[in-house]
């Protein structure tokens, strides 16, 4: 696992590194939202699982999936265990990118306000400049 995170903060992607800290948090405060009493081989096993299955995926995301799925989000949790964290964290990658889907014309629109917030300096009146000059598809 050392090897996988040299090479991610050696790439030149920008892939945030992967906190280990704050995932162990989220773990163990899982089963105290879920009142399950803790268990360090189960957190073991979990953490695990999330790091060999999940190696590209934001500390931030999996913090809120693990947050979510804790809460009950993701539907009832009868047995704090690795394939229901994962499973958590699943729906939560799939929620977010059916979220942030979006078609082309929508990629289009959001590039040219984008583009024209620069020049505004306003969100608002970057909108309004584009639908003036229908640049808008």
């Amino acid at each position: 696992m050392k090897e996988k995170q040299d090479l991610l903060a050696n790439s030149n992607n920008s892939i945030q590194i992967f906190d280990e800290r704050q995932v162990k948090a989220s773990v163990m405060l899982s089963f105290e939202r879920t009142g399950v009493k803790f268990n360090e081989s189960t957190a073991r096993l979990i953490y695990d699982g999330i790091i060999d299955l999940f190696p590209g995926v934001p500390t931030d995301m999996i913090t809120a999936a693990i947050k979510k799925g804790s809460y009950g989000e993701f539907g009832d949790t009868y047995r704090l265990s690795a394939q229901e964290v994962c499973k958590w964290i699943r729906s939560y990658l799939n929620l977010m990118s059916k979220k942030t889907l979006l078609t082309p014309d929508q990629e289009y629109n959001n590039d040219i306000i984008k583009w024209a917030q620069d020049f505004t300096g306003c969100r608002e009146s970057a909108i309004k400049w584009c639908k003036e000059n229908n640049k808008l598809s």
